[in-house]
């Protein structure tokens, strides 16, 4: 807990968050065309864990 007050260590969590977003992101665009939705809606709930 006290490490997460440390700025640093907090812009690296967030960073690292945004990152694992955006991969899920390209993925989703990158196969768009051949998506359901139900994969769609997996995508989403996976998101929203991060």
């Amino acid at each position: 807990p006290v490490l997460l007050l440390d700025p640093t260590t907090r812009a690296a969590a967030i960073g690292h968050r945004v990152c694992l977003v955006l991969s899920v992101v390209k993925t989703r665009l990158r196969r768009h065309e051949r998506t359901s939705q139900k994969a769609e809606k997996e995508d989403f709930l996976s998101i929203s864990l991060f």
